[in-house]
């Protein structure tokens, strides 16, 4: 069977995000306890895994000038 290698990375990343999931679930289903017990403050599964998953954004104090010119710098090493 002969796939493209689009088809390939399609059935990667839907493996990957199948991991992803499967990990989210087994750690909810670690801390269930403790939300049964109050120690951890109960949350629906959903709510959990969005909350795991959430974007991770890092802002910088760096001024446009200075992005530039390190994109500048990423340019000419090409």
């Amino acid at each position: 069977m002969d796939l493209p290698l689009s088809a390939a990375t399609d059935y990667i990343k839907h493996a990957l995000e199948k991991e992803k999931e499967q990990a989210a679930w087994d750690v909810w289903c670690e801390i269930y306890p403790h939300m049964v017990s109050g120690q951890i403050k109960p949350m629906k599964y959903n709510e959990f895994k969005d909350k795991l998953f959430e974007k991770q954004y890092q802002y910088t104090q760096k001024s446009s000038d200075e992005i530039i010119a390190e994109f500048d710098a990423l340019i000419k090493r090409r």
